[in-house]
């Protein structure tokens, strides 16, 4: 009974009127009171009078089980409840099938279980008009009838912990009772992998990158771009993994065991172009950048923010007699990067085989009246070939306003290789008229450039046997610049211990020797034209 008296769960009240009217139904009054000596035969005797039928009460004595009480009897050790027509009711005892029965059928257990979710998560299960927890208490088992259907779904997802789910895979369905029935539902675990970029930005038109999501346990791998384009030049370039993750890939194998946050990092960067004016199409040009050389034009992304460092080719080779060269790089190195930018190496055409170029002052004297002695020294650009030095003689064009300082007009340079610039290693002082404008077009220079030297060639290491005669052959030797003609000067650098063997025709082309102990021998070539002479050596090896 509720507050009031009267009850207010309809499940309890069916339970208790159909208990009720099963009793009434099959409980006798004779089947106890009539039987007691004396009392049962005045109690006869009295219904008698009165033309009543027996009456009927609850009666729990010790027949309880075995001749009336048909509710009574499937109470104990069976539940009582049965699930019929969505309500609640009594089952009672049935005679025909021995079992406890209920409507149209004996009783059945219907389970509901599950696995996969750990204890205490609530997994609550359509059944009919119920939601039981098949979660709790060793499961869901409920007392249905035979010869009726029951209904149920499993709920997928199922929440557990921040970042948990469970998932099952069992379908619904509508069943016709026919016996017991139970069905458990497996559930497998998912966690919520959480990915972002950083800055944010770079997740925008990020193709590759992976979206949060719920994800099985085990091996996964992460994506990212590489580069993700922030337009007109400018774009972020992947650096790393952080969160709950770390790595230096874009892609990147994880193992998910939890809920997981992952952040793609990436720097900004800015496109620096190197290019070039004054050189046609055809010849190649060469930047480096950071200690790296790159054929041009070259660009190349530069995190913003980054000081670049760079430097262009000199001397670029052109056609036989032209090369270009380069008279400025705007804007110079080094280059703090802010934004998106072009450098431009500016180049000159030079059709001489040698120039000076690139002036650089070195001191100034006063002398008489408006006149100063200035001296500089100076670079020479060669386009030709590798050159051993070069001497460089300067003539005023205008002796007026320019004098050559008697003795000092002359600029040495070491050995200067093909296509490059070399500095002077002394300066040159001229006169000038400080009143007048100082005009470097006004100074001539004359080149005598020393020949170059001859190159000994003493043919390709060999292995011999012991006891072998050795010949040695130099004929490959040249003399590029045809000065004079080539003397040969062969001799031992080293021998194997024990050795002492003779060079045969050391001073011609071709020397001989006699291997006469294993190991190594290292032989020497000189030639020379005698202007400059040049020297290699050769290995024998005796076994």
């Amino acid at each position: 009974p509720g507050p009031n008296e009267f009850y207010n769960d309809f499940d309890a009240l069916t339970v208790l009127i159909s208990h009720e009217t099963l009793e009434a139904m099959t409980d006798p009054i004779d089947s106890f009171a009539a039987s007691v000596p004396f009392i049962g035969g005045i109690l006869n005797a009295f219904l008698d009078i009165l033309d009543v039928g027996p009456g009927w009460y609850d009666d729990n004595a010790a027949d309880l089980f075995t001749n009336s009480e048909a509710a009574d009897i499937c109470e104990s050790p069976r539940n009582e409840e049965v699930w019929l027509n969505n309500s609640l009711v009594a089952a009672y005892w049935s005679n025909a099938d021995n079992d406890c029965a209920a409507g149209p059928g004996v009783v059945r257990n219907f389970s509901l279980n599950q696995t996969g979710v750990p204890p205490g998560i609530p997994v609550r299960v359509a059944f009919d008009s119920r939601t039981p927890n098949v979660n709790a208490g060793g499961g869901f088992t409920i007392q249905v009838a035979t010869n009726t259907s029951h209904s149920y779904s499993y709920p997928s997802p199922v929440a557990g912990p921040t970042g948990v789910r469970y998932l099952t895979g069992q379908p619904p369905a509508t069943v016709a009772v026919t016996d017991t029935f139970s069905v458990t539902a497996p559930y497998s675990t998912q966690f919520f992998l959480t990915v972002g970029a950083n800055p944010p930005a770079a997740g925008i038109g990020n193709l590759s990158l992976t979206p949060s999501d719920w994800h099985a346990p085990g091996p996964f791998t992460l994506q990212a771009d590489q580069d993700v384009s922030a337009g007109g030049g400018i774009r972020y370039d992947f650096t790393s993994w952080s969160g709950d993750v770390s790595g230096n890939t874009h892609n990147l194998a994880i193992n998910l065991e939890s809920p997981t946050t992952a952040t793609a990092n990436y720097a900004l960067q800015d496109l620096v172009t190197f290019n070039e004016t004054g050189i046609p199409a055809g010849p190649p040009w060469h930047v480096m950048v950071d200690g790296a050389t790159h054929a041009g034009p070259f660009p190349d992304f530069v995190n913003n923010g980054a000081t670049v460092h760079y430097s262009y080719d000199v001397v670029v080779p052109g056609a036989p007699g032209t090369c270009y060269v380069l008279g400025s790089i705007t804007p110079p190195s080094p280059l703090t990067v802010t934004a998106p930018a072009t450098v431009i190496g500016a180049y000159s055409t030079q059709t001489t085989p040698q120039a000076i170029l690139n002036y650089q002052l070195a001191g100034v004297q006063p002398a008489a009246g408006n006149q100063s002695y200035v001296t500089y020294s100076a670079d020479v650009v060669n386009c030709g070939r590798a050159l051993t030095s070069v001497t460089a003689t300067l003539t005023s064009l205008d002796p007026f306003t320019v004098r050559v300082v008697p003795g000092q007009g002359t600029l040495n340079f070491a050995p200067v290789p093909a296509n490059s610039e070399v500095t002077s290693s002394n300066t040159f002082t001229i006169l000038t008229n400080a009143s007048i404008p100082f005009d470097f077009s006004k100074l001539s220079w004359a080149f005598s450039p020393a020949p170059a030297p001859p190159i000994a060639n003493p043919g390709p290491n060999q292995s011999v046997a012991v006891g072998s005669t050795v010949t040695l052959d130099g004929s490959g030797s040249a003399n590029p610049s045809g000065i004079g003609s080539l003397t040969y000067n062969w001799v031992f650098v080293s021998r194997p211990p024990g050795s002492s063997p003779a060079l045969r025709f050391s001073t011609t082309p071709s020397a001989q020797f006699v291997a006469n102990a294993p190991g190594t021998y290292v032989i020497m070539l000189t030639v020379s034209n005698g202007m400059a002479s040049n020297s290699s050596t050769v290995t024998v090896t005796a076994f």
